[in-house]
């Protein structure tokens, strides 16, 4: 009954007060369509109804084999004190939605019903799905427990069924599952895999972890753990100082293979977090213990939500594509920029994907970009990939921005654009998500927000034709390339077990990478095939080796080099 009430009262309020005059974000490419999915009103300072601003509760998500659309975002219900979770669906391209108001009803804790973020919105042929979050105690950091809804009636059923993927946490734990992340297998669509962040008071320290279903969610297994940074691992292969809490993200490719990327702290003594990767290659049962992703040693987490920046996919050709936001501690100008990180089984490929927070700009308060812009990689059947970010132009008064997307047709070894996509975004016009899943068009969901008193907080969907990214991106290919062949130092060095040894390539080539031992005797190839141009890094294994001093030699063409490293163990 006081759901009705609120619902009508709501209704009679929306027909009094008129719209706000927030300015409306568009889109340049030609056959472009925006909708207005749902509205609410800002009542007042002490008793609203308003939209979670932060992007990680805000998604969209198109499914293509039935061209389905799925957007689910968090509301805070001031005056009865709960987080509400939205789900609307569209079997129409967008142009009408479906509602099912309260995602979350209906799930237990100490006094409300307290919905956290919609960590993942997806789909499947049979129905949308929504990864999230419910407070179970009133504490905000205490007992967050995840949760996997469906439809029961398929698409646009309207009545959603929520399981717990964790029925294993006991009253001494506490879990801040508000970041999670969530895959479906593609060649196995009864492999569901969610990761997210927990901390445990029984065993003081913070892990990632990895919980499996085999049945579509149906039943989900005791969580594993690929990262950890519990005391009680310490010197164990898996083992890391400090995890980031909204660092975890996990992926899904061919043949039982996944991935799980998070971020750690060096140590105690500074802001400096690194990227570390784990793989499993029988569908998240057993994971590798994990090692440093090149590129990503330095980054710095001083800047608030700058590491929030990242995302993944998949290949068709069964590639990992890994895109991080990075601030280098090293670079003395603070600059912001994206990575590209391809990883094929072996070998990683690092690139500079785009800078668009330019030098000194974070001293105007602009990096929360990770809570109110997008960053997103996508990919169309053909096996084009997508990826998405916004460029601030202008920080008066806050900052506005224009969103851009580059592109691939040859899995990632040479990107197109950027190409100028959306235009009118600012503090409380945002760009919150951009579907994984490109069809005909490019699917984005935003938002107008603002805490003001008797305005209406909106959501919105844009369609952009994915025809006309690929047309306007014709001829503008990406030149920074390196100038010249070069082998770095490995890092860490020393080092045990594993260790990173990048390396750059002017152009098109063969490369073979040897590791000898002191005798000079060879002990393992790393590379030996033809590589594209670009910046490049593997990483060797070197468990079962002895300590000791190793060379490690790169040939190309008519060049070669060595350098010195140490394994000690």
């Amino acid at each position: 009954m006081r759901k009705s009430i609120l619902l009508i009262s709501l209704v009679c309020i929306l027909m009094v007060f008129s719209v706000n005059s927030f300015a409306q974000p568009s889109s340049p490419i030609a056959g472009s369509k925006t909708v207005l999915v749902d509205q609410f009103l800002e009542l007042n300072s002490d008793s609203y109804i308003t939209l979670q601003y932060r992007c990680n509760s805000n998604h969209v998500f198109f499914e293509p084999v039935t061209g389905n659309i799925v957007i689910g975002y968090r509301l805070w219900d001031d005056p009865a004190d709960e987080g509400v979770l939205v789900m609307h669906v569209s079997t129409d391209n967008g142009d009408t939605w479906i509602k099912t108001d309260r995602v979350n009803d209906g799930l237990a804790n100490t006094t409300n019903m307290d919905g956290g973020y919609t960590g993942v919105v997806w789909g499947n042929e049979a129905t949308p799905i929504i990864l999230f979050t419910n407070r179970g105690n009133d504490d905000q950091y205490i007992e967050y427990e995840p949760y996997i809804a469906t439809d029961l009636f398929g698409w646009g059923g309207g009545i959603t069924d929520a399981v717990s993927i964790d029925s294993y946490s006991g009253a001494d734990t506490v879990n801040h599952y508000r970041y999670l992340d969530f895959v479906i297998a593609p060649d196995d669509p009864n492999l569901w895999l969610a990761t997210g962040w927990h901390n445990n008071n029984a065993d003081p320290g913070e892990y990632l972890a990895v919980w499996r279903s085999t049945d579509a969610g149906m039943t989900w297994s005791r969580p594993k753990v690929p990262v950890s940074a519990v005391a009680a691992d310490a010197g164990q292969g898996h083992y890391y100082y400090n995890i980031m809490s909204s660092s975890a993200i996990i992926e899904a490719g061919p043949n039982g293979m996944v991935y799980i990327y998070g971020e750690t702290q060096k140590d105690s003594s500074g802001d400096i977090y690194r990227g570390v990767y784990s793989m499993s290659a029988d569908g998240g049962v057993t994971w590798t213990d994990p090692a440093i992703v090149p590129g990503t040693e330095n980054n710095s987490n001083n800047l608030n939500d700058i590491t929030e920046n990242k995302m993944s996919i998949v290949d068709q050709a069964g590639n990992w594509h890994l895109v991080q936001g990075v601030r280098d501690t090293t670079d003395t100008l603070g600059i912001e920029y994206y990575i590209h990180c391809l990883y094929n089984g072996s070998t990683w490929a690092i690139q500079d994907l785009a800078t668009p927070m330019r030098p000194g700009i974070h001293t105007n308060g602009l990096t929360r970009r990770g809570r109110r812009a997008p960053t997103a990689i996508s990919m169309n059947a053909a096996g084009t990939i997508y990826f998405t970010y916004m460029d601030v132009f202008d920080t008066t008064g806050g900052y506005d921005y224009n969103v851009y997307a580059k592109y691939t047709e040859d899995n990632g070894a040479t990107w197109k654009g950027p190409v100028h996509i959306g235009d009118g975004f600012n503090t409380t016009a945002y760009a919150s998500d951009v579907s994984r899943n490109v069809g005909d068009y490019m699917h984005i969901m935003y938002n107008i927000y603002d805490d003001v008193v008797d305005t209406l907080n909106k959501v919105y969907y844009m369609a952009i034709p994915a025809a006309g990214i690929v047309a306007s991106g014709v001829n503008t290919t990406d030149q920074n390339l390196p100038e010249e062949f070069d082998l770095k130092q490995n890092y860490p060095n020393p080092f045990n077990p594993t260790t990173t040894i990048e390396f750059s390539l002017a152009k098109k080539t063969h490369v073979n990478i040897s590791i000898f031992n002191s005798l000079g005797q060879k002990v393992e190839t790393l590379v030996d095939y033809e590589m594209t141009a670009g910046k490049k890094a593997v990483v060797w294994y070197a468990r079962g080796k002895p300590s000791g001093t190793y060379y490690y030699k790169m040939k190309t063409g008519d060049t070669v080099q060595t350098k010195e490293m140490v394994l000690v163990k």
